[in-house]
């Protein structure tokens, strides 16, 4: 039985089995259970797996190898490593496989999200770009946002500071989810929005027009109760510019106007702005003429994340 090797004599029975490996008994018809007394070899992150008259190795998640070695699994995003829970140790900045290189990226990973309410889901996601509002960096005009490079990209590995940075996230990383906050002074507002894409960068690069049409109300959650913007127009989505390209425009946001049309837009709300009436207020909420909420000059730290 089971291959067993059997010998005249030696007992009353007038023989006995000398069992193959991986079995026991008188006939050697049972089996052992080598993952359960430990007899195995496997890899410390890999699972124990009994099978007839041996075992098999199999590496845990998150781990890849044959199952008597595993080592880390390359990831290249925050999501796969919240997913596969890979040595997570809170919100900070983890090594992520993007091209060629291993990148440390600041990661979110609390399972609460992001936002009081938690507008951004889950945990997992993966900073992509860090705005100045204050600065020009990060104009709709600059070409940090046709371009491949990156910038900073030391500092993408800090939290919600204001300290900018644009990470080769921006066109390395796919996604299914953008959350987007904004914060002014110590106010951090956050919103999402469900577009997947093969990277930022291609929703952004070509500086075609696409819309998203969350509305205005969500839009003006980033900024809080001082928020405003014109009524009309309310043109939102990535790219968004008016039919006069010197008004408001700005890369990811919306657009308001006074006219019941999109041709002169005299606010935003936005990252990646630029044009009136404030050119210089990059990032944030800038109004004139007849916002819901007055004229505004706000200019903001921005901060993109994907999962």
């Amino acid at each position: 039985m089971n291959d067993a090797t059997c010998q005249t004599g030696f007992t009353h029975r007038g023989y006995r089995c000398l069992c193959s490996e991986g079995f026991h008994g008188e006939d050697c018809e049972e089996d052992i259970d080598e993952c359960d007394i430990g007899t195995y070899s496997c890899s410390d992150v890999s699972d124990c797996i009994n099978t007839k008259g041996s075992y098999s190795c199999t590496c845990k998640q998150g781990y890849e190898g044959d199952g008597w070695n595993c080592s880390v699994k390359l990831v290249s995003t925050c999501k796969e490593i919240y997913d596969y829970n890979i040595s997570l140790n809170g919100n900070r900045d983890y090594l992520l496989n993007i091209g060629s290189e291993m990148i440390p990226v600041y990661c979110h990973m609390d399972n609460k999200g992001l936002g009081e309410n938690g507008e951004c889901e889950g945990g997992g996601w993966t900073l992509v770009m860090k705005t100045d509002g204050t600065k020009m960096t990060f104009h709709y005009d600059s070409q940090l946002w046709s371009n491949n490079e990156s910038f900073n990209a030391h500092d993408g590995t800090t939290g919600f500071d204001t300290l900018e940075t644009k990470l080769p996230t921006y066109w390395s990383t796919p996604f299914s989810k953008i959350c987007l906050g904004m914060k002014i002074n110590t106010q951090l507002n956050f919103i999402s929005i469900d577009r997947p894409s093969n990277s930022l960068h291609a929703l952004v690069a070509d500086g075609q027009y696409r819309n998203i049409m969350l509305g205005r109300d969500k839009w003006k959650k980033l900024v809080g109760s001082q928020a405003s913007l014109q009524h009309n127009c309310n043109k939102d989505g990535f790219n968004v510019f008016g039919t006069d390209y010197g008004h408001s425009r700005t890369r990811i946001g919306i657009l308001g106007n006074n006219e019941d049309d999109c041709r002169y837009c005299d606010s935003r709300i936005g990252f990646g702005a630029g044009g009136a009436h404030d050119n210089s207020n990059t990032c944030g909420n800038e109004v004139r003429y007849g916002g819901d909420n007055g004229d505004k000059h706000l200019k903001t730290m921005g901060y993109i994340l994907v999962q």
